[in-house]
C-alpha cells in the first residue's frame, strides 16, 4: 500500500546508499592509485594557495592548494590539476605553504600517480582525501542510510 512514509524511507535508504557508494568508489580509486598506478615525474606549471572566507562573523578562512602540472606517458604529453580522487586538499596554511615550498625546492618537479588504463587521470596525493567537508558529506550519507534502515525496521 502506498504511503508517503514508505516513500520517504525508500528515498532515505536509496540516496544514503548512493552517497556511501560514491565515497567508497572514490576511496577505492585512491587505493588503486597508491598500489596500481604508475609513479612518474611531473613538471609543475603553476602552484599557489587560494584563500576563501568561510565565516563572516569570526573571520575564518579555508586554504586550498591549486596546482597545474604536466607529465609524459608512453610518448604523449598530458597536463592535469587533479590533486586526488576528491580533487580537494584543504588544510592549514602552514601545511600548504610547506607543500608549495617543497615543490620550489625540488626544481618544480613532483611525483604523480598515473592510471595506466586512462593516462589523462593522474593524482598527486593518493589517500589524502579526509577533510572536514568530505567527512561531513560522508556522515550525512551514512546517517540517511542508517535512519532509513532503522525506521523501516521500527515501522515494519
Amino acid at each position: 500500500m502506498f504511503s508517503y512514509e514508505n516513500l520517504l524511507l525508500f528515498f532515505m535508504i536509496f540516496f544514503g546508499f548512493l552517497g556511501l557508494m560514491y565515497f567508497f568508489i572514490l576511496a577505492l580509486l585512491d587505493c588503486l592509485a597508491l598500489f596500481k598506478f604508475k609513479q612518474l615525474e611531473a613538471t609543475v606549471i603553476n602552484c599557489n594557495i587560494s584563500k576563501k572566507q568561510t565565516s563572516e562573523e569570526n573571520k575564518k578562512y579555508q586554504y586550498t592548494l591549486n596546482i597545474k602540472y604536466s607529465y609524459d606517458y608512453n610518448g604523449y604529453q598530458y597536463s592535469s590539476s587533479r590533486l586526488n580522487s576528491f580533487n580537494s586538499i584543504t588544510n592549514s596554511i602552514l601545511k600548504l605553504e610547506k607543500i608549495v615550498e617543497d615543490i620550489k625546492i625540488s626544481n618544480k618537479t613532483i611525483k604523480v600517480f598515473v592510471c595506466p588504463y586512462y593516462p589523462a587521470y593522474a593524482v598527486i596525493f593518493p589517500m589524502y582525501f579526509l577533510n572536514e567537508k568530505i567527512l561531513l558529506q560522508f556522515f550525512i550519507a551514512l546517517l540517511g542510510f542508517a535512519c532509513g534502515i532503522f525506521f523501516t525496521y521500527v515501522s515494519g
